[in-house]
């Protein structure tokens, strides 16, 4: 019986889609590499597409060529997408992070600035060192759009230096700020409500309904301030009453805090006047739950069957309501047309082991399934296995599409397999091919693997791997083993000139990070802090300390815009580190580094007592209260006090301030010197 249920239904689904045609086709792969050795850059693209390029053996050794032969000749839209290709695959090349580099400065030689900002994101999730220096250098040709982009970013990262270097950046070429300059800024005030309600009422007098919707949407939804989101939300309704955006999450405000006619009326006109899906969504769900509403929900469904993108949210309600053979129905026309969208729901939302009570649905699962895995396109093939969600059902699919991968050694495959394993004989089989295969991804993440066994003959092969990568010039090896012999890995392996040495290798094939720690390792500021936090850990480096080379290395780091070579530069011209002490050039580099506290207290500090700029009382007074403001320190405290109990050009006499800030210090003779005055002062 069942075996009869089983072939009744495999013909009645074959035969229903016997003709669909997903319009995929591709040309012969010998044909498309002759093509693409000929510099053909939509023949790279296309071996990419139809044949994986570079996610596989093959398919890696040619694209280190194909590399090289890219130029200034390369048209440009050419050009900006293998560039993304090789962006996602960067970790598989030597240095591949300097050939991203050089791609995307290619594309900047020929004006093409559209993936600047996807640069800047990429280099920022790799190395911080290499994202400054990148965006230092280009943040100019950043557009408006650009700019905007990566303050979302910066803000959700927190990354509050970046912020306030793109606020700089707004303000130099006169454009309005994105609504994450701002919610910096009130993030900042954490819950000083005086300040935060000033702040609001000075939002509310902008005139720019875009940045009254963001700035909202985020105090609305992160910082669950419901009252001055509305507020907000209302206002920029109030100034922009047609943006989709705006009436959308006006509507779900009205909606949340139960003013559902205000809240319908306003979905109504925003899927009137701007067609808005997700309003329509919100509405087919209101009007499908009450049965009085029946030909409001008819002229939504209507509405939403006129678009691909409102049948999958018709057909997800419907699937949510149980109806899958209703859902079924309106997706196949689209998937007979080759809609990758309405296959994949066809798959998820049928997928079920209920064969018996549920045959159809299993049928469609899996037919749609397989059409998909028969495709020669190897790009949607990886995007629907990732798309299939996690459960248990597709797991087991998703599972046996990943062991056939691994069987044709895709790179990404082997990847997974070695950095998932915790027994390495379970894919022992697999080290020769990962070895062999040139992908440093793979190598590198084995050579750990085994490093990390902590048995002797792992370790000793583990570091061979990176030796024969630091050989070949890969910087990221060598860094490697530069970390393996210091101070982080294990007492009995450290070696720290085996790890300069290894930094300096790094540093002379490339590698900002390794020219960020070279500065700071030479310098070595914590070794003159013998009760900082970090002083057994430096320990080991104080006979290694060299200011020559820290000079060398900080001058170098700040020509590549490193994050922290301001401030390293100031300190050694301050302190006379192997050079002469230059207050003058101190100050300098002092004004150019992150604001914090030690900052303030120096640049305070200097002028004071006029070092290296004209004395300024004023000024000293306004750096050391900014310095007090952060993490506190002692001279900071001690020179307010004198300041509040002596007087001065800055500030009047205090007599209580300057006891407070003794009482702090723990001061006994000061405190009983300015309280014999306090109490002179009653009498």
């Amino acid at each position: 019986m069942r075996s009869l249920l089983l072939l009744l239904l495999s013909c009645f689904i074959m035969s229903l889609h016997a003709n669909i045609d997903l319009g995929i086709k591709k040309e012969d792969k010998a044909l498309l590499i002759k093509k693409a050795e000929n510099k053909d850059i939509n023949a790279i693209l296309d071996l990419h597409t139809y044949y994986d390029f570079p996610n596989t053996i093959e398919g890696l050794k040619y694209y280190k060529k194909w590399y090289g032969m890219l130029d200034y000749s390369t048209n440009s839209e050419g050009l900006y997408e293998f560039t993304k290709i090789f962006q996602e695959n960067y970790n598989k090349f030597i240095n591949g992070i300097l050939k991203v580099n050089y791609l995307n400065e290619l594309l900047l030689e020929k004006g093409v600035t559209k993936g600047l900002d996807e640069w800047i994101i990429f280099a920022y999730r790799d190395s911080y060192s290499t994202a400054d220096g990148i965006y230092n250098r280009y943040k100019n040709k950043l557009s408006k759009e650009q700019l905007d982009i990566l303050s979302e970013f910066f803000y959700k990262r927190i990354e509050s230096r970046r912020l306030e270097d793109l606020k700089d950046e707004y303000k130099k070429r006169n454009l309005v700020p994105s609504a994450f300059i701002y919610l910096e800024e009130y993030r900042k005030l954490y819950d000083n409500k005086a300040q935060k309600d000033a702040f609001i009422s000075k939002i509310l007098k902008f005139k720019d309904a875009k940045l009254l919707t963001v700035f909202s949407r985020e105090i609305y939804n992160k910082n669950k301030e419901y009252e001055v989101g509305l507020k907000l939300m209302e206002k920029a309704y109030n100034m922009d009453d047609s943006s989709a955006s705006t009436i959308f999450r006006l509507a779900n405000m009205y909606f949340n805090i139960n003013q559902k006619d205000k809240a319908i009326a306003l979905y109504e006109k925003n899927v009137k006047l701007n067609a808005n899906l997700d309003s329509a969504t919100k509405l087919l769900y209101i009007y499908g739950s009450d049965s009085k509403k029946y030909q409001e929900y008819e002229k939504i469904k209507k509405f939403l069957k006129q678009s691909s993108e409102g049948i999958y949210i018709f057909a997800d309600y419907l699937y949510e309501e149980k109806l899958f053979l209703r859902a079924n129905d309106i997706l196949e026309p689209l998937a007979k047309a080759g809609d990758y969208n309405a296959i994949l729901k066809l798959v998820v939302k049928n997928d079920t082991k209920e064969l018996y009570s549920k045959p159809q649905q299993v049928y469609i699962s899996e037919f749609w399934r397989k059409k998909i895995a028969n495709l020669q396109n190897e790009q949607i093939i990886k995007q629907f296995y990732s798309d299939l969600g996690n459960s248990k059902y597709n797991y087991k699919k998703i599972k046996a599409w990943e062991e056939k991968e691994l069987e044709k050694f895709k790179l990404d495959s082997l990847y997974h397999t070695v950095a998932s394993y915790s027994r390495r004989e379970r894919n022992k089989k697999y080290e020769d091919k990962i070895i062999s295969s040139s992908d440093v991804r793979s190598i590198l993440a084995l050579a750990s693997k085994l490093i990390k066994t902590k048995d002797e003959k792992n370790i000793k092969k583990g570091l061979e791997l990176y030796s024969n990568l630091a050989n070949k010039g890969d910087f990221e090896a060598t860094k490697r083993l530069a970390e393996y012999y210091g101070t982080t890995f294990q007492k009995e392996t450290i070696d720290i000139s085996k790890q300069l040495y290894y930094y300096q290798l790094a540093e002379k094939a490339g590698d900002i990070d390794s020219l960020r720690i070279l500065a700071k390792l030479y310098l070595c500021i914590e070794c003159d802090m013998p009760n900082s936090y970090y002083a057994k850990e430096v320990a080991p480096y104080k006979e290694y300390v060299d200011y020559k080379k820290a000079l060398y290395y900080n001058q170098k780091a700040l020509e590549k815009g490193v994050y922290g070579s301001n401030f390293n530069l100031a300190y050694i011209y301050d302190k006379g580190k192997g050079v002469k002490k230059d207050y003058k050039k101190a100050l300098e580099y002092y004004a150019k580094t992150e604001p914090k506290s030690y900052v303030y207290y120096r640049i305070g500090y200097f002028n004071e007592l006029g070092l290296g700029t004209k004395k300024d009382i004023k000024k000293a007074y306004e750096m050391y209260t900014k310095a007090m403001k952060g993490k506190p320190i002692l001279d900071v405290a001690y020179r307010l006090a004198k300041m509040y109990e002596n007087g001065n050009e800055a500030v009047k006499q205090d007599l209580s301030k300057a006891l407070y800030f003794f009482e702090k210090l723990r001061m006994d003779e000061d405190i009983k010197r300015v309280k014999e005055r306090l109490n002179k002062e009653k009498k």
